[in-house]
């Protein structure tokens, strides 16, 4: 599709270059254009003037109103969604944009009317063209909300039908690997529980591949997110006070983290946010409180449980909606304010986890709303949101958000890696944009304000082409609008918005100047005093300086210079004053012509170079301060900490220890360190950490013994180092090497050309490098095998025909008997089975208690050599249910014969929870099963994804349930097939007559044809018996047959046919 983008402002060449390529666009794809992108025009992208200064462009014509915009963005393109309101009813519609919003595509409706939507959330993903919108709708208004999902494989090319997920209002996406992730609420018979469930797309079809994890949480606000490590899970439970929920769920449906209340806050959560910061989930959430809001921002603290909560801004009014976009510098927050005038959309850049100052971006018209950020491969940042417009609402986009004061310093970097082929001239022109924008910051340093002006509008000219350094872009690269966008945003804000921060900044000259530290200087450091706004700078030199000492300092590079004053000396001291309150300062000492490396020291209370030494019950913490200050720490195994402990400071009240004793070895423990400078307690700084005391147990002593080999494997507290030996005797003798984890806290050893049915002994040692002194150790014996059991299973399968069935079943490499010890407690396995001789063994146990766990030890013992045994230990459930079966048979309804399964079974107790999921082996319904026992119960399915039943085709089921005392059973999943099967056939000949009987797997109609050839010509009568044993029901298990055959010739061989509906089964006797 070509693109034509827009700019109120274009160079003659470029705008000539530009118009030439879009003509030439569009006299090849006139047609297409027309029924795809939509450029920017009056007619479709109206502006909307803020007062700031920042357009907004109008991306919907509604029939009454566009509400509940959701944005995504990927590397390519940018997907818009919303609910456009008409008189029939609201319908999700969606356009897309491939040129970072210059144009869109027409407005398409993805899904049907409904009578109302709400809660609409899109995601795209960034390796494939998948996109998904999840949202909540009524079909009519006394309806009950319910969850839908649409979904694209083609970047929004075709789309798949609006798919009904479960009854609800809450719901979330994430996209990973191919696959969609949906987080949502549902609630059935009053009972809420929230689920993750897998979707796979193939082509406009969406499955439900399975569900990774499910609980019972009352519905509230709720986000997942996608990684590659799991996907991580934040929800809001609670109407007062709120409780902040944190987990994580891997792709193979392992809980990796338990969803945890990670935070508790008073007031009303309006939303929460999750996102990735340097590699760790992080959460945005807005909290409401009587006439304040507060918008917070949690980082996990170590442990996954642990988290931290700091307030990034409190004011009156209130918050709504939340948009979170996070770069690899610094990210963009948006959100829904409300004010005495109306609810604006405000925004703000967050980094190193503080909030610039925000900015309204949604325009002077009041009531926007619903704010969606979205972000391009280049950092741009934009927003999406609805806004009121001549009376109704629509979605507007507000373009490259560069809201805060443009970090002149990142842009010249940011240019600087750019690729050269975006300029016309290639490297050279990229190297001169950079040294313009040195130039400028160098003017901006200097506070030259009129030639920084005068440089930006030569810079600004050379790219529109008016001006002999050949700077203009080349408008076919694929960057060439987006680093043209982002150069204007900038350079328009300096021109209009004074001096930029240049902290840290260094012009090019003093660059140059500036050398590696010098074996003269030591010991420079600078003490503050916030209080007076004063520091003093100190440093020695190796010889007396005699003179011409001087310090350079200032707040973003070292301009202002100081005399030292006092006799020669290798210790030179100067106090500076009247500095900025809380403010950074740059500096340097020189002694003659030998300058030092540049240092730099802050006017507020700063803890800088927290160490911890610990030790096994105690651990030293050490800091320093860069003023005189009184502190005070406390530590503990949670972030509420608890205990205190003394601190010892140097005597000018800079440097500070504290000793923490009586500490438990291997924990974690998190300490607050909070430092008051001694005059003030108004000027204080916190600093928190943790660390993790040493252990030397030596725990978890596994050995895996075989015929001639052991693996021995066992835990230490980290950093351990381990010896093993072993031998035939206590005297030991024998060494070997001992495999360690990277961080020395898990150890193995294994063992080879060992004897069969011999005892080893062993001693394993553990000491740590840091404190050889103190020794662990443990002392064992083992014995190798004569006999080994493999493939062993213990099973309390479904199907068995008794109640309380457990069925063990292993093999042995020798031949062996074999006994099974059971018992409901390990340490009294007071029944007993046996089993015969032989390398197979099985044994079958009955009439066990259900829905207990029972303990067993299987044995197998080589007779006559009592040294010679194996033994597996574990431990199994029994079934609460029996005597599993399904039936396929046929049912006369009215409009026909209907194709039916049957399942059934016996449940030995009454049963709590009780689902049937039946399907394809792909997909599968639930059906909630009505009788919940005990006794005989079945179930009737005749349809099955909304058709009937089909002939000759397998099916599959499985169970789900549980008992009501909390034993919870997955039955695996069976098949069935919807046709007759003969089978058990069984001929009785006598002289003159013949007994046939055979089963069937179902009630069926059968037919016996007999005779001396194959054409037959004779039929035999027969009964039939339903049922397959006493007190069993009609219907449950088989159905058997019986015919009597007389007059028959004697010693003379006849052909025999017996048949079914549809199926027959030939054979001959």
């Amino acid at each position: 599709m070509g693109k034509c983008p827009m700019r109120s402002v274009l160079s003659m060449p470029m705008l000539k270059l530009a118009s030439m390529f879009c003509v030439l666009i569009l006299l090849m794809t006139m047609c297409h254009v027309a029924a795809g992108a939509v450029a920017e025009s009056d007619d479709v992208l109206r502006p909307m003037n803020e007062p700031t200064g920042m357009p907004l462009k109008q991306l919907t014509i509604s029939n009454n109103e566009a509400v509940l915009p959701s944005a995504a963005s990927n590397l390519t393109s940018i997907h818009v969604a919303w609910a456009d309101v008409s008189d029939e009813g609201m319908e999700l519609r969606w356009k897309r944009s491939d040129d970072g919003g210059m144009t869109f595509t027409a407005d398409r409706p993805i899904s049907p009317r409904f009578e109302s939507i709400e809660n609409v959330q899109m995601a795209c993903s960034d390796d494939n063209g998948l996109v998904a919108v999840v949202f909540s709708a009524r079909s009519a208004a006394d309806d009950d909300p319910a969850i839908y999902i649409i979904a694209s494989a083609n970047g929004g090319g075709d789309w798949t039908q609006a798919c009904l997920v479960a009854p609800g209002c809450q719901a979330t996406v994430s996209l990973f690997n191919g696959s969609a992730y949906l987080g949502v609420f549902s609630s059935t018979e009053g009972m809420s529980a929230f689920s993750i469930i897998q979707l796979n797309l193939e082509e406009t079809s969406l499955t439900a591949s399975r569900t990774l994890m499910s609980m019972q949480a009352p519905e509230s606000k709720v986000r997942i997110l996608c990684t590659p490590d799991g996907i991580d899970i934040s929800m809001v439970l609670g109407p007062d006070l709120c409780h902040i929920i944190y987990g994580r769920v891997g792709y193979d449906s392992t809980l990796i983290v338990r969803p945890t209340v990670v935070w508790t806050v008073s007031g009303v959560v309006s939303d929460v946010e999750l996102g990735t910061n340097n590699g760790s989930p992080s959460m945005l959430i807005g909290v409401n409180d009587e006439t304040y809001f507060s918008l917070m921002h949690g980082d996990m603290v170590g442990d996954p449980t642990a988290w931290r909560f700091p307030e990034l801004l409190r004011n009156e009014g209130s918050i709504g909606d939340i948009s979170w976009a996070i770069g690899p510098e610094k990210g963009i927050v948006a959100w829904e304010e409300g004010k005495e005038n109306g609810p604006f959309i405000m925004a703000s850049a967050l980094a190193d986890g503080l909030l610039d100052d925000p900015r309204v971006i949604s325009g002077h018209e009041r009531g926007a709303s619903h704010p969606s950020l979205i972000q391009n491969d280049m950092g741009v940042v934009s927003c999406i949101f609805a806004s009121p417009h001549e009376s109704r609402s629509e979605a507007y986009l507000a373009k490259d958000l560069e809201f805060i004061m443009p970090d002149l310093i990142r842009l010249i970097d940011w240019m600087d890696e750019r690729d050269p082929t975006v300029f016309h001239g290639g490297v050279e022109s990229r190297s001169r944009t950079v040294e313009r924008l040195v130039g400028i910051a160098d003017s901006f340093y200097e506070k030259n304000v009129p030639e920084a002006h005068g440089q930006i509008a030569d810079l600004q000219n050379e790219l529109e082409g008016i001006g002999t350094d050949g700077l203009t872009l080349n408008i076919l690269h694929t960057e060439a609008f987006a680093v043209e966008a982002k150069l204007d945003a900038n350079l328009d804000q300096l021109l209009t918005e004074g001096t930029p921060s240049l902290d840290g900044y260094m012009p090019m000259a003093m660059q140059q100047s500036t050398v590696l530290e010098n074996p003269l200087f030591s010991d420079i450091k600078a003490v503050v005093n916030p209080s007076s706004r004063a520091a003093i700078i100190s440093w020695r030199t190796a010889v007396d300086s005699p003179t011409d000492n001087y310090v350079y300092y200032g707040p973003s590079s070292p301009r202002d210079r100081v005399t030292v004053e006092g006799p020669n000396s290798t210790f030179h001291a100067v106090t500076l004053t009247g500095l900025s309150r809380d403010r950074n300062y740059l500096y340097y000492v020189m002694s003659g012509s030998i300058q030092s490396q540049l240092y730099s020291f802050s006017t507020g209370v700063r803890i800088e170079g927290t160490s911890t030494t610990p030790e096994f019950n105690t651990a030293t913490v050490s800091w320093t301060t860069n003023s005189n200050c009184v502190c005070v720490i406390e530590y503990g195994t949670t972030i509420s900490y608890g205990s205190s402990a003394v601190v010892t400071s140097s005597e000018d009240g800079t440097s500070h220890t504290s000793t923490l004793d009586q500490l438990s070895e291997g924990t974690t423990y998190y300490y607050r360190i909070r430092a008051e400078f001694y005059q003030s307690s108004s000027f204080s700084h916190v600093q928190t950490g943790s660390f993790t005391t040493y252990s030397l147990s030596i725990d978890q002593v596994e050995v895996d013994v075989g015929l001639t080999t052991a693996d021995i494997n066992w835990s230490t507290g980290p950093g351990s180092t381990c010896t093993f030996e072993y031998g035939a005797s206590p005297s030991l003798g024998i060494s070997v090497t001992v495999s360690s984890s990277a961080d020395l806290s898990a150890h193995s050893v294994s063992l080879t050309q060992l004897t069969e049915g011999a005892t080893y002994f062993f001693r394993i040692g553990a000491y740590l490098v840091e404190i050889p002194s103190r020794l662990a150790e443990h002392k064992s014996t083992f014995q190798t095998l004569a006999v080994v059991i493999t493939n062993a299973t213990a099973s309390s399968p479904e199907t068995a025909q008794a109640a309380g069935t457990i069925e063990f079943v292993w093999d042995t490499n020798v031949a062996s008997t074999g006994q099974v010890q059971y018992g409901i407690s390990p340490g009294a396995l007071t029944g007993v089975a046996n089993d015969s001789l032989g390398t197979h063994h099985q044994i079958k146990l009955e009439g066990l208690q259900p829905g207990v766990v029972y303990y067993y030890r299987m044995t197998s013992s080589v007779p006559g050599d009592a040294a010679k045994y194996a033994v597996h230990e574990g431990s199994v459930t029994v079934n609460i249910i029996h005597g599993l079966v399904a039936r396929a048979g046929f049912q006369d309804y009215f409009n026909g014969v209907k194709t039916t399964v049957t399942i059934s079974w016996f449940a030995d107790v009454r049963m709590d929870t009780r689902y049937l999921y039946f399907g394809d082996g792909v997909t599968s319904e639930q059906v909630r099963i009505k009788y919940d026992g005990p006794g005989y119960v079945s179930e009737r399915v005749d349809r099955w994804r909304g058709a009937d039943l089909l002939v000759n085709t397998e099916y599959t089921y499985r169970l789900h349930y549980s008992s009501y005392s909390g034993v919870v059973f997955d039955s695996p999943a069976y098949s069935v097939t919807t046709n007759v099967t003969l089978l058990n056939f069984e001929v009785k000949p006598s002289s003159s007559e013949a007994t046939l009987s055979w089963v069937s797997d179902r009630d069926c109609i059968a037919y016996l044809d007999y005779g001396l050839t194959t054409a037959y010509g004779q039929t035999g009568a027969m009964s039939k018996v339903l049922g397959g044993g006493p007190g069993m029901p009609q219907a449950y298990d088989l159905a058997q047959f019986t015919a009597h055959l007389t007059d028959l010739e004697f010693d003379t061989v006849y052909y025999y046919r017996v048949w079914a509906e549809h199926y027959s089964c030939l054979s001959s006797t």
